[in-house]
């Protein structure tokens, strides 16, 4: 039972109001998620900007004001007003760590004089909790709310059935397409660079000193030698090849460093900080190599460990083949024979057909089963011409997924070739920091940096945490440049700016991980990951604030 009671309908009585993470006003929120900039004066004389970004989308500014307004939800006078009529009781729930809230403003609502009982509680998380025993034990204590206000009994909440749970999610998720990244490169490059005519972008984050002590931990545990081979893979805009460099003793430096990245300003970027680096301390530069390259490789890449016997079932391709559903795949599996086996690799054949076989598959379902076989066929070369978009069918040749007709399977820009362009065994150490997240088949990338690994390299990759929460590192740069501003420095107004534009592409970073989009990894994801793509000696350490928003997993070839 959650409900903003200014908006229940008066037909329906409210017997209880329990609020997890809820906040009291919309000034609160705003101003805390606009880094201090509170716009609700501007907007009552009418003076506000035309559209303002939220979770990185333009949002017209004067109805959203206006709207709170009108509503009764913009101040705090409003909450405590509203609250001195509601006699029904009302459970709050506060994160310690959650920055969007300002808990002082919560309390001081429910001290609103009038009403009912009132009860706070404070859990130590930020604000959004989806996934998890924390999740588990926030959606108890909501139980045990409701069970001690309405039923008048203090019986502690139980475990739910997990099994159950992660089938019904299994069978949600099926029935959605999920959201897709239409112009990678672009999104990246925004989210790396900043909008047009910021010099800012992601290096705002070196302004917090836990961002430089989360890529010195991350060099510690690299361990980087002088004379070796280096790599920073996703090098975004350079900070962790840097980190890197400053890692060698004075005088020494590494034989080559590798920095690759999908986004050619980034590559560029990364380039003119270590020429700067190098320049400022008079040294001989060692072999250095930008590559303009996507991670992932190759999406074909699931189906190539098919083909070549690596995987051996379908059910292997749900999660790293975008479109195919868990639920699919077991109905295939179920069936599977010697020829759903030829037709997954590659046999001509019609969707009828594919249901004779599997009668449980739907029609979209057995489409999808030929389109792994399509998929096949592209990568043993034996396309054929009703494989071929009508733009590839004039030349009558696939260069990538893109010629290929793919309704309900997703492969972006893929081609045949499944690695980068770089040879066995290339590097000493290869450093990967916040990227494995972001790509959709991850066990397919660290296979690839375990070829490019030495035997006895090292690996550092990172990842955010599951129910990440940005508020706390985000309020604390606003009061860090704040700071700044009051010290009289030029540049904390144009810092700010930036720190507001990154904190909006963070916001689309989460809404695509909550779309399934992007996987924020735990603890043991991420080892079991790395472990699985060949790695030994795995250990992970949490990292990246206080409470820790990141996890980094160390691992040798």
């Amino acid at each position: 039972i959650v409900l903003d009671s200014r908006s229940a309908p008066r037909s329906a009585p409210v017997d209880l109001w329990v609020a997890p993470f809820g906040c009291p006003d919309a000034q609160d929120v705003m101003r805390n998620y606009l880094a201090g900039m509170d716009l609700f004066d501007a907007y009552r004389k009418g003076e506000g900007p035309e559209t303002i970004l939220i979770h990185g989308r333009p949002i017209r500014g004067s109805s959203l004001y206006g709207q709170a307004m009108e509503s009764g939800i913009a101040f705090l006078e409003d909450a405590r007003r509203d609250l001195s009529k509601i006699q029904v009781p009302v459970v709050w729930i506060l994160g310690t760590y959650d920055c969007w809230v300002t808990r002082s403003r919560v309390r001081a609502m429910l001290d609103a004089p009038g009403g009912g009982v009132r009860e706070v509680f404070e859990c130590a998380t930020g604000h959004v909790l989806k996934t998890g025993a924390e999740a588990i034990e926030l959606f108890k204590l909501v139980s045990e709310s409701i069970s001690k206000h309405l039923f008048r009994s203090d019986r502690p909440a139980r475990d739910p059935d997990l099994a159950r749970f992660a089938r019904q999610s299994e069978a949600e998720w099926s029935r959605v397409r999920r959201m897709e990244l239409g112009d990678a490169e672009g999104f990246w490059k925004e989210h790396l660079l900043g909008p047009s005519g910021d010099e800012v972008g992601y290096d705002i984050l070196l302004e917090h000193p836990e961002y430089p002590r989360f890529l010195a931990r991350q060099v510690e545990l690299l361990d980087p030698r002088p004379g070796e081979d280096i790599a920073d893979f996703g090098c975004g805009t350079g900070n962790l090849a840097l980190a890197m460099l400053d890692g060698y003793a004075a005088g020494t430096a590494p034989s080559s460093i590798t920095y690759v990245d999908l986004v050619p300003a980034a590559v560029e970027r990364t380039a003119e900080k270590i020429r700067a680096w190098l320049a400022a301390r008079a040294m001989d530069a060692p072999v250095c190599r930008g590559m303009v390259a996507d991670l992932e490789v190759s999406r074909f890449a699931a189906v190539a460990d098919f083909l070549n016997g690596r995987l051996h079932g379908i059910e292997g391709l749900v999660e790293r083949v975008e479109g195919l559903t868990l639920a699919t795949a077991r109905k295939v599996a179920a069936r599977y024979g010697k020829e759903m086996h030829a037709i997954l690799r590659g046999a001509p054949e019609g969707a009828a057909r594919v249901r004779d076989l599997c009668p449980e598959l739907d029609v979209s379902e057995a489409e999808a089963v030929l389109e792994l076989g399509r998929a096949a066929r592209f990568l043993l070369g034996r396309t054929l011409a009703e494989d071929l978009k009508p733009s590839a069918a004039i030349a009558g040749v696939a260069a990538s997924a893109r010629d290929l007709r793919f309704q309900h399977l997703r492969f972006g820009d893929a081609t045949a070739c499944l690695e980068l362009d770089l040879p066995d065994g290339a590097f000493h150490r290869i450093g990967c920091s916040l990227v494995v997240p972001y790509l959709y088949d991850p066990l397919a990338t660290l296979r690839e940096m375990h070829r490019l690994l030495r035997p006895g390299g090292t690996l550092v990759i990172s990842s955010i945490l599951p129910n990440f929460d940005p508020s706390k590192l985000y309020t604390e740069g606003v009061e860090i440049l704040a700071k700044q501003a009051e010290e009289g420095n030029a540049q904390a107004g144009r810092k700010m700016e930036a720190l507001r534009h990154y904190g909006n592409m963070v916001s689309r970073l989460i809404e695509l991980e909550e779309d399934g989009r992007f996987r924020f990894l735990d603890r043991a994801a991420l080892t079991a990951l790395v472990s699985e793509a060949g790695f030994a000696r795995v250990h992970a350490f949490h990292a990246f604030g206080s409470p820790p928003t990141a996890i980094l997993v160390r691992a040798e070839k």
